[in-house]
């Protein structure tokens, strides 16, 4: 079973992949919870996503909701396995620019694959790899990183509607365990660590996307941290956070924005003028020209 984000690419998937049942969610990409994904259950699908983020958004939550209805195993698609080459007058050429946001299977069909020519890579372990949601692929790049063992499995992801923590539970007589992702505030990205330019003063830039789907700002210092949190809970609240009551919400925001690793590091200045080599503006940073 071959699970696409739309049904433009799910007519061009039925065109590349024969041999497999092609379908896409009924509800369209960003509603695939509205989709019944029981009849899966002892199945192989395939996730096929776009080449952006919202294609990223569509597989996990598919992937969450397929292994829910009990599917054998969970693969992936990724945009480049097609999209790292083209076709031309038969011959197949390796593409030498990025792949363009938003790539689906339909731009595959148009740039000459072929069913016969999708055929030959299955004997490729790696092309039909199994799907890694957004904890497993965070959990696999922090191992990567060298992080303790302790903190490379990251309970927490963003969601559609918000940030949720990963929670799991013991049978105590089955001893089974089961798996349930809360909600604890809506969407909040810490997107870079931040420090000043003596490598002091450590924090984090945050971007909260309030009710307006207007997404702003904010550099936290870590140092707000220390205490029971209130101050930098009442900032974010004054952005447009929302979180959800009680002492879970409270405590699972402390801890998502204290392990966080995002990859981007930035720049804080207390002042606007020459900072080392950038001139920095209140809303602008300005690299000098080289050569």
């Amino acid at each position: 079973m071959l699970i696409t984000e739309g049904e433009k690419s799910r007519d061009a998937a039925a065109v590349l992949f024969p041999d497999m049942v092609v379908t896409t969610p009924a509800h369209g990409a960003k509603s695939p919870h509205l989709t019944d994904f029981a009849p899966l259950a002892g199945r192989v699908v395939v996730i096929a996503i776009d080449n952006d983020g919202a294609g990223q958004q569509f597989g996990d939550k598919v992937c969450d909701l397929v292994r829910t209805a009990g599917a054998d195993a969970v693969l992936h698609l990724p945009p480049d396995r097609l999209g790292a080459w083209r076709w031309q007058d038969g011959e197949k050429l390796l593409r030498d620019e990025p792949l363009p946001e938003g790539w689906d299977l339909a731009d595959a069909l148009e740039e000459g694959w072929t069913a016969e020519a999708v055929a030959a890579l299955y004997s490729d372990p790696a092309f039909l790899p199994p799907y890694r949601d957004a904890e497993e692929r965070e959990t696999l790049r922090r191992r990567e990183a060298g992080e303790p063992e302790e903190t490379t499995r990251w309970p927490f992801r963003l969601a559609a509607n918000g940030v949720e923590k990963r929670i799991e539970r013991a049978d105590k007589e089955t001893g089974m365990i089961t798996v349930e992702w809360r909600w604890f505030c809506s969407l909040l990205d810490v997107a870079a660590e931040t420090r000043s330019s003596d490598g002091e003063e450590w924090g984090r830039l945050l971007v909260v996307t309030d009710r307006d789907r207007r997404t702003k700002e904010w550099a936290m210092p870590m140092a707000m941290l220390a205490g029971d949190g209130t101050a930098y809970r009442e900032r974010l609240l004054s952005l447009g956070l929302v979180m959800a009551p009680g002492k879970f919400a409270r405590d699972a925001l402390h801890e998502y924005i204290s392990t966080a690793r995002p990859e981007v590091k930035a720049r804080c200045v207390g002042r606007v003028g020459w900072h080392v080599r950038s001139f920095t503006l209140s809303t602008l940073t300005v690299e000098p020209a080289h050569g």
